[in-house]
């Protein structure tokens, strides 16, 4: 009798395991299964060993707009689910996740702390308003454009070597610590602060900063290196500098000045022209090409236009820079100086 109840014991726990089932709720996901053979009949469920060694999964362009199941794949290295309907998900157990894709989705936040192994993150056309990537410290590709994102944080990504993030609503954005990144594109925010002063500046290929109205000075390894590098691209409003410290780029401001400089390229002096709103303190202040201040001029200078003088005399010729500041307007903008 006790032999006969092991031997059923053993059926059962044998037809159990061959049987556990993954929930399944989203029909359209299940149907992408059924499409690559996972499953074969949709009822909300999916027999877990067809897909707990699923190395990778593929389901584009399926109006799914639920995940769950998706924790069952726990062998996953690469998941592409883009164009779809999703505005959250849960990837906890896919710790073995190298590769993710989710562009074109309706996601506002995500949690990738579990996903230590991930090198390349895609995910451009959501909702994003938040993005910690600091456990992936393996990544080397982040796309993120399109989104909502405020501020990213990539100091502990040391290995990233592209970043696309234009067309979010940055402030701010450090990358010093990325000394491996050949490319940066950061146009179409919000940024009043940008530094990208790496110590590796030489294999920045491609810098794209530019439609960023609000930044005054781009911080970086080499201001001579900067100006002379065609494949990095701004604002003409912003300069680059060591330090944009030192050259005193506040951190805000609420407007532009629109300041006209002629002659400009000119052979001896040059006129700033430009109109304040009320009486301020206007302060001139120009610099050299390697970033150093060659010239500040302090005016009080009531509401209304005005026009101010700069001798070049005694200087070589060469690219200059200059930024106004008179109370909460700031303007900047390019010299050339011929003899």
């Amino acid at each position: 009798m006790k032999k006969l109840t092991l031997i059923f014991g053993l059926i059962l726990n044998t037809s159990f395991l061959f049987s556990q089932l993954t929930y399944v709720p989203d029909n359209n996901f299940e149907q992408a299964l059924i499409d690559l053979g996972y499953d074969d009949v949709l009822d909300d469920y999916v027999l877990t060993a067809n897909i707990d060694n699923v190395e990778e999964l593929t389901i584009r362009n399926c109006s799914i707009s639920d995940l769950t199941g998706i924790e069952d794949f726990i062998a996953l290295e690469t998941l592409d689910f883009a164009n779809n309907q999703i505005t959250d998900f849960d990837l906890s157990n896919n710790k073995d996740l190298t590769f993710l894709n989710f562009a074109g989705n309706q996601c506002t936040s995500i949690d990738l702390n579990q996903n230590a192994s991930l090198v390349y993150l895609v995910c451009p056309f959501n909702h994003l308003i938040s993005l910690d990537i600091s456990n992936c410290v393996d990544l080397i590709f982040l796309n993120c454009w399109n989104n909502q994102l405020t501020n990213v944080n990539v100091s502990n990504n040391t290995a990233l070597e592209m970043i696309l993030l234009e067309e979010n609503k940055l402030t701010s954005l450090d990358i010093t610590a990325n000394t491996s990144l050949i490319e940066l594109w950061c146009h179409t925010n919000q940024l009043t602060s940008l530094n990208i002063r790496n110590g590796n500046n030489s294999i920045l290929g491609i810098l794209e900063a530019y439609s960023n109205p609000d930044l005054a000075c781009i911080e970086v390894d080499s201001v001579e290196a900067a100006y002379g590098n065609s494949n990095w691209n701004k604002d003409e409003t912003a300069i680059y500098s060591e330090d944009c410290n030192s050259v005193g780029i506040s951190d805000s401001f609420i407007m532009n000045l629109k300041v006209i400089t002629f002659p400009n390229p000119f052979t001896t002096s040059t006129t700033f022209s430009y109109t304040l709103l009320k009486t301020y303190t206007a302060v001139i202040k120009i610099f050299n090409s390697q970033g150093q201040q060659v010239e500040e001029i302090v005016q009080e200078q009531p509401n209304g236009p005005h026009e101010v003088r700069w001798n070049a005399e005694g200087l070589p010729a060469g690219m200059y820079y200059f930024r106004i500041q008179a109370g909460e307007q700031i303007g900047t903008g390019k010299l050339v100086f011929m003899r």
